[in-house]
C-alpha cells in the first residue's frame, strides 16, 4: 500500500510593514534602524526580506528578522526605505515604505538688532529684537531669546515661540522671569533657533541698555 502524502498547498503571499527610527518623522544622521514585522495567512511561515532604497535596485534576499539597520543617502531631503517579504512557500509580498527627511544642517540666524537702544519701560516702551532665521529645509522654526547680566547670569529666556522663516522679532520689555523690572544696565542677550530635526544654533551675544 502506497502511503498518502499530504501537500499544502499556499498561493497567499505575506503582509507586512516597516517604520524608519520608529516612525520619526526627523533624523540628523544617515545610519537608521528600520522595525519590519510580517504575518503570513498562510501555513508556510515568513521567511525570507529584501530591501531597497529607490524601489529599483533590491539587495540579496536575507532572512526575516524584525529589526535592521541602514545608511541614508547624505544629501538632505525626504528619504525612502522599502521591504517585501517571503514566506517558505516562495511568494513575495507586495512592497512596503516608509519615508523619514534626512536633515542634518542648522539653522542660520542673521541680521541681529535691537530697538530702541536704550529703552525705557516707565515710559511704555520695550526693546524689539529683529533678526532673520533660514534653514535649509521648509518649515517653521522655534525660536528663543536668553537675557544675561553683563556677568553671564540668566535674567530671562523670551519662548521659545514657533517662528516662520525669514525676518521677525522679539520683545523683551524689561522684565526678569519673576516679572519685575530689572535695574537699569546694559544686558546681553542671544537668540537660538531649533529647526523640525533638533538642529539647534545659537548666536554670539548681542548687547541693550535699560534705562
Amino acid at each position: 500500500m502506497i502511503p498518502s502524502v499530504t501537500i499544502v498547498v499556499d498561493k497567499t503571499p505575506p503582509t507586512g510593514s516597516i517604520k524608519i527610527n520608529n516612525d520619526a518623522s526627523y533624523t540628523t544622521s544617515t545610519s537608521v534602524t528600520l522595525g519590519l514585522s510580517a504575518t503570513d495567512t498562510g501555513d508556510a511561515g515568513i521567511d525570507k526580506l529584501m530591501f531597497s532604497l529607490d524601489n529599483l535596485n533590491w539587495l540579496a534576499p536575507l532572512p526575516y528578522t524584525t529589526n535592521a539597520s541602514t545608511t541614508l543617502s547624505s544629501t538632505n531631503g525626504i528619504k525612502y526605505a522599502y521591504v517585501k517579504f517571503s514566506d517558505k512557500a516562495g511568494n513575495w509580498s507586495q512592497v512596503y515604505s516608509d519615508s523619514i527627511i534626512l536633515d542634518n544642517t542648522k539653522p542660520v540666524i542673521s541680521g541681529i538688532s535691537d530697538s530702541p537702544d536704550p529703552f525705557y519701560p516707565n515710559k511704555g516702551q520695550a526693546s524689539k529684537i529683529n533678526y532673520t532665521a533660514t534653514d535649509n529645509l521648509a518649515g517653521s522654526l522655534s525660536v528663543s531669546v536668553s537675557i544675561y547680566t553683563s556677568g553671564g547670569g540668566l535674567v530671562r529666556t523670551l519662548g521659545p515661540y514657533s517662528k516662520a522663516q525669514g525676518a521677525s522679532y522679539i520683545t523683551w520689555d524689561g522684565k526678569n522671569s519673576s516679572g519685575a523690572v530689572v535695574g537699569n544696565a546694559t544686558y546681553k542677550y542671544n537668540i537660538k533657533a531649533v529647526d523640525a530635526a533638533g538642529n539647534t544654533v545659537t548666536s554670539v551675544s548681542y548687547s541693550v541698555t535699560k534705562k
